[in-house]
């Protein structure tokens, strides 16, 4: 069987969802959401990511987003690979987490952003989990309406298509949740193209033409090339500069600081993050950032000194909707 056609290209939308190996869960307590949501999270600053709307049941998830560079792969590669790691080692299991590849769908925003979101929103209500959407803390919804402060959604889009007063926003796009009840998926699926394309006939034919001009213009290798990290110097400088003005003199920690940063802010490998340090080996660059992170967690000190860098790299790299 063909897989479904991964298409990749800046400012695309898509409608992604994946699901436990067997249909087994991927979620056995709150705590295993909160840190699902966390990554997701970091992969939204990370990769430029913007999300308009998720939800997490039991056995699967679904995000429905928008990536600014072609960086889909990656993105979904971090989410799914940081996750499935940390659930291996809480529960002491070994092997796949999660069924086979992610589904990817490209959208047509202009059609169906907002029919993806009220189907997203809808699955814990769809599935009797909850009386009331808002009900449900682990969604987008509950983001917008405050039961949760995960600060991933980006719930003013959403809610600009529903007048300029966010609560009478937030009641209409409540109402407007609940009209679609009965949608079900199928609605969708016989709208997809090639298992990997919803949209209109002239947005497919778009998608289309673009996959082939990638195919024609570029090699595997200049592909790769496509995903652009973020400035591993401009970081590098941010750290400098602050742990100047902090009278920070310690280069050890200085280094710590900027491995960290490094790993959490770039698609740099542990190999190459020691290259660009001065020739630190990976064995040395992985050891050095678990330590750090173990010395966080023990520091308070330290900890809000990594948040205030976090925040002048974050306000750098900020990208809007």
């Amino acid at each position: 069987m063909a897989r479904p056609m991964r298409i990749k290209f800046e400012n695309a939308f898509y409608h992604v969802t994946n699901r436990g190996i067997n249909k087994q869960p991927i979620f056995l307590d709150a705590d295993d959401r909160i840190k699902f949501l966390e990554i997701l999270r970091n992969m939204k600053r990370k990769y430029k990511i913007i999300v308009y709307a998720y939800i997490l049941m039991t056995n699967h998830f679904h995000i429905f987003m928008k990536t600014l560079k072609p960086n889909l792969s990656a993105a979904m590669q971090y989410l799914l690979g940081t996750y499935a790691r940390y659930f291996n080692e809480k529960y002491k299991r070994k092997g796949h987490l999660f069924q086979n590849r992610y589904l990817a769908i490209l959208v047509d925003n202009e059609s169906y952003l907002l029919e993806l979101c009220r189907y997203i929103e809808l699955n814990a209500l769809r599935a009797g989990i909850v009386q009331n959407i808002e009900d449900y803390k682990w969604s987008s919804f509950a983001e917008i309406v405050g039961a949760n402060d995960f600060g991933i959604v980006n719930a003013e889009f959403i809610l600009s298509h529903f007048g300029a007063d966010r609560k009478t926003a937030v009641k209409r796009y409540k109402d407007f949740l609940y009209e679609g009840q009965g949608i079900k998926w199928e609605k969708f699926r016989k709208k997809i193209y090639a298992k990997g394309i919803l949209g209109s006939k002239k947005f497919t034919k778009k998608a289309k033409k673009q996959v082939e001009e990638a195919r024609l213009t570029y090699s595997v290798s200049d592909k790769r090339k496509l995903v652009k990290r973020q400035s591993k110097k401009q970081i590098s400088r941010i750290i400098g500069k602050y742990c100047e003005r902090k009278n920070i003199e310690d280069q050890s920690e200085i280094i710590d600081i900027k491995i960290y940063f490094l790993c959490a802010e770039t698609d740099m490998t542990l190999a190459q993050i020691g290259e660009f340090l001065g020739g630190l080996s990976y064995g040395a660059v992985n050891m050095r950032r678990r330590r750090f992170v173990d010395k966080m967690r023990r520091e308070k000190c330290l900890n809000e000194l990594v948040s205030e860098i976090g925040q002048k790299i974050e306000k750098m790299f900020n990208v809007q909707a």
